[in-house]
């Protein structure tokens, strides 16, 4: 047993004499054991110092979006852009800096230091690119830049050309940053003959602690849980919250697979009671046997609609169809991409998720489609959409709403008015669509989405000059498709369907530019108004109804006007029932929205952000919470029962049963 004990106590003093060895350094060793990780802090602290820059200049090309900022606004975006920067940059170097700080006897060769460069270089470049992109995308998006721009990536080969042609700057401002950042990285080189005596004891606590530290700035901070896009909140209003963020964050922040929280606000039968999802129409159809038509305009904001502000506007058409339809000026989308508003209008579920349904977990989910319910009438359902087929999975959605039949670029068959980006042009395809429809069996129930009012905003030749420009780019493609709308109009009224039809009209969205026809809009309180009109040529739908639409309506609608009885689930209204109490929902970066004619609130998934007075307050600067307690309760009531009943039948795959 003694010899045992001399034994540890010997390794013991020699292990205690070898540790003490290793830390007892010159000055000069102790520095050598720091190089690499004074090379790895510069290195990073290039790209800071390219966040920042590039920050700037996102807020300058962005200028007309947030307006001029307070010193002390400005100073706290800068305190909370610095705290998104450094977790960005540490989520995209992982490996670049796990082999700066790993202690091996390799990091001064020359492998090993093109390896790393190889690193930054793949990684950090394409994060660049991220951001630089995003300094002119953000107009279109209203929002940083997500894993959905993805859904392009079949018209990427199209209109890459078409991109140079238009932002070609932005690729002049991505090789001055490559070559800034070269610069300076160059500055860093390790020198061929450098050879440095490793000490393993120092360069493993060197290892740890640049490794705890990386985990620390990559979760934001010491909170409990990691920084989200919601955090951005803390330094800026809601409408400067994107100055905040950066687009590489964003993006890598999307790109994971996110799972829905179920959420227990209240129980079963509070909830319903609150917000309840089931309808059931036993009253006499208003339409029965009636055909649909519903026809979606790219980013036809209700700006551009004269009849529904007080200037003459973009779209004479429409401005003549108003006088003789049925007109809600007070309508709204559900969201701010194209994808997530035809799978509402089709299916009366909201986008409640930063992933549109079809590129999500719940992708393989049932839904009681709008397509789905008329066909137990004996409806033929399709759905028409002349850009590429497959793009965003909208046809593959339509089938999963019950329109059996899909007409793209492909069925249309003629690519000599094929628009060199996204498909066909709208007055050719709306054409085609007035034909189609007369072939089909009656009842229809049929759906298209343009496409021409989408950037590049091309129309024809023979149009060029023949519709007004206005100071928004998009106003001549949206003067375009208002007259091929009027052209399509003009030759379905001859055709015997015609008068037997219902014609929804509606946009998809709101157009993200930040040049406007009027000061009332481009603020939070505007970004989703859409044009909303009801047509029918006998007459009986007509008038101005000030009760508050959006896109989660439709299907409701039209299945009551078609005499649908049994139940079904949909988180609108039927505009041809009662209008009290009507309130619209959106969600966008991680923050719910519900308002009516008079309020808006705003829901972080937790808690009420703020009450604001969307008539007088477009900027949401003066919370009333505490104004208007009641209305306040009431508002965040409702949006949770809405977000509890989404989640949970979201993630337990009920969206076909006929009562939530």
């Amino acid at each position: 047993m003694g010899e045992k004990v001399k034994e540890s106590l010997r390794v013991y003093y020699y292990f205690r004499i070898i540790l003490m060895k290793s830390f007892f350094l010159s000055k000069k060793e102790l520095m050598d054991q720091f190089f690499h990780l004074q090379v790895l802090v510069k290195r990073l602290g290039i790209l800071l110092l390219m966040y920042i820059s590039l920050q700037i200049l996102f807020y300058v090309f962005n200028f007309s979006a947030f307006g001029r900022l307070t010193f002390v606004e400005a100073f706290k975006i800068f305190i909370g852009g610095l705290r998104f920067d450094v977790t960005t940059i540490i989520y995209y170097n992982i490996p670049f800096i796990l082999l700066h700080v790993l202690p091996n006897p390799w990091r001064e060769k020359r492998f090993y230091q093109i390896t790393l460069h190889s690193l930054f270089i793949v990684f950090n470049y394409f994060a660049l690119a991220l951001a630089v992109s995003d300094i002119e995308y953000f107009k279109f998006n209203n929002k940083r830049l997500t894993v959905d721009v993805l859904g392009m990536k079949d018209a990427f080969l199209n209109l890459f050309f078409q991109f140079f042609k238009d932002f070609w700057f932005l690729f002049l401002i991505f090789l001055l940053v490559v070559v800034f950042v070269e610069f300076f990285y160059d500055k860093t080189k390790v020198k061929k003959s450098l050879k440095l005596k490793i000490n393993y004891p120092v360069q493993v606590i060197v290892m740890i602690v640049v490794l705890a530290f990386s985990v620390l700035g990559a979760r934001g901070g010491l909170q409990t849980i990691p920084i989200t896009p919601i955090n951005s909140t803390e330094y800026a209003s809601f409408s400067n919250t994107s100055l905040v963020t950066n687009s590489p964050y964003t993006f890598i922040f999307s790109f994971k697979v996110r799972k829905l929280e179920e959420k227990h606000f209240f129980d079963e039968d509070s909830c319903k009671r609150i917000f309840s999802t089931y309808h059931k129409y036993d009253n006499d159809a208003i339409g029965k046997n009636s055909n649909v038509v519903i026809i979606v305009l790219e980013s036809f904001s209700k700006e551009f609609v004269g009849a529904l502000n007080d200037y003459k506007g973009y779209t004479p058409f429409i401005d003549s169809l108003i006088g003789v339809s049925k007109v809600y000026p007070n309508a709204y989308s559900n969201a701010n991409r194209s994808c997530k508003s035809i799978a509402a209008i089709m299916t009366g579920i909201p986008p409640f998720m930063d992933d549109d349904i079809m590129r999500s977990l719940y992708q393989s989910n049932c839904f009681l489609g709008l397509g789905t319910a008329v066909k137990q009438l004996g409806y033929y359902t399709s759905f028409y959409h002349g850009g590429l087929n497959g793009e965003f999975n909208m046809d593959r959605f339509g089938y999963l709403s019950g329109f059996d039949h899909y007409f793209g670029k492909n069925e249309f068959g003629n690519d000599a008015y094929f628009d060199g980006n996204w498909g066909i042009y709208d007055e050719e395809f709306f054409q085609y669509f007035a034909n189609q429809l007369t072939e089909q069996p009656e009842p229809f129930c049929s759906m298209i989405f343009s496409l021409s009012s989408h950037h590049p905003f091309n129309v024809p030749k023979k149009y060029k000059g023949k519709f007004p420009k206005g100071k928004v780019e998009v106003l001549e493609s949206v003067g375009y498709t208002d007259y091929s709308l009027r052209q399509f109009f003009k030759t379905a009224s001859r055709m015997p369907w015609f008068k037997n039809t219902l014609f929804i009209i509606t946009a998809d969205h709101t157009f993200g530019s930040y040049d406007h026809i009027s000061n009332k809009y481009g603020n939070p309180t505007t970004e989703y108004s859409v044009p909303f009109l009801l047509y029918k040529s006998d007459g009986s739908l007509k008038g101005v109804d000030s009760t508050i639409v959006q896109h989660v309506d439709i299907m409701p609608s039209v299945l009551q006007y078609v005499g649908y009885k049994e139940s079904f689930p949909g988180f609108g209204k039927s505009i041809f029932s009662n209008s009290e109490n009507r309130r619209s929902f959106q969600y966008l970066n991680n923050l719910y929205e519900i308002h009516d004619k008079n309020f808006i609130l705003l829901f972080d998934g937790k808690e009420s952000k703020g009450l604001f007075d969307i008539k007088n307050d477009l900027k949401l600067e003066h919370d009333l919470t505490k104004m208007y307690p009641d209305v306040k309760q009431s508002f965040e009531n409702e949006i949770k029962a809405v977000i509890q009943t989404y989640n949970s039948n979201m993630i337990k795959n009920k969206f076909c049963l006929t009562e939530l």
